[in-house]
């Protein structure tokens, strides 16, 4: 699964619409649009911020593990 696939995976799962997520992570909704589809990658603060939306330590995990590999 690519980051774009766990962003938008991550969104759903937690019932959330786009604007609610851009709004915890100050970004604009847009901006979560192109992440999740992949046509621009989160900078890391902002990585680490949705992954905060989760509670899941092994998802925050394997977002590190793919940032490095951007």
């Amino acid at each position: 699964m690519e980051l774009h696939e766990i962003l938008s995976t991550l969104r759903e799962e937690k019932d959330m619409k786009q604007h609610e997520v851009a709004e915890k992570v100050h970004v604009t909704k847009s901006a979560i649009s192109s992440y999740e589809t992949g046509s621009s990658q989160p900078s890391y603060s902002v990585l680490v911020a949705l992954a905060d939306l989760s509670v899941r330590s092994d998802v925050l995990f394997r977002l590190q593990l793919l940032w490095q590999w951007l």
